[in-house]
């Protein structure tokens, strides 16, 4: 909270564990309670938390599928987004439809949100640069744009449609400064928090 504060954010995000994977450290009521005190105090937004990048409830191995489940039974007290994917291997969510699909099968689907990323959406095939409002007519059709919880806005490495899902410095990358300014602007995205 104190660096994001410090650079003049009103949100963050944040892992529960290591990013790839390993044990959660015990719940602490005091640093719950100091953080939600420190929160309130900065007017902060809501926070998010990302689950490990290793939790993959539909992988082929069950132990990673067990891995999965043990860590939602452990961490899911909140809402959960489903992120959309860039495509690459054999990771699901890369198109609106999958992430609708998800949502159909999961007992109590109508729970889930989405945040949509804007790297893994251009390079799975998505023009947010070109076509902005024509993507998020799309994503309103299949999704419904009140399930649109949160955008993690990235820039790209990689050309889109490339399912590379490589990160670059913010305006430095194939989106560019012009396209992310009308993304963080687009009136069909404000009032969402911005990771």
């Amino acid at each position: 909270g104190e660096q994001a504060l410090s650079i003049g954010a009103d949100t963050f995000q944040f892992f529960t564990r290591n990013p790839r994977g390993g044990s959660v450290k015990p719940f602490d009521r005091q640093d719950a309670d100091a953080l939600n005190a420190f929160l309130a105090e900065h007017r902060f937004a809501p926070i998010l938390a990302h689950a490990p990048y290793t939790l993959n409830a539909c992988a082929a191995d069950a132990s990673i599928r067990e891995f999965a489940v043990r860590t939602m039974r452990d961490e899911v007290t909140t809402p959960i987004l489903l992120e959309t994917m860039a495509g690459k291997g054999s990771e699901i969510g890369r198109s609106f439809e999958e992430l609708r699909q998800i949502i159909d099968t999961a007992r109590d689907g109508d729970k889930l949100g989405v945040c949509l990323d804007t790297c893994h959406v251009y390079d799975a095939g998505y023009d947010v640069v070109g076509q902005l409002d024509d993507v998020l007519c799309e994503f309103d059709r299949v999704l419904g744009l009140a399930r649109l919880k949160a955008i993690h806005l990235n820039d790209s490495k990689n050309p889109m449609g490339s399912h590379k899902d490589r990160h670059e410095r913010i305006g430095k990358g194939s989106l560019g400064t012009e396209a992310i300014a009308a993304i963080i602007n687009h009136p069909a995205l404000q009032g969402l928090s911005f990771y």
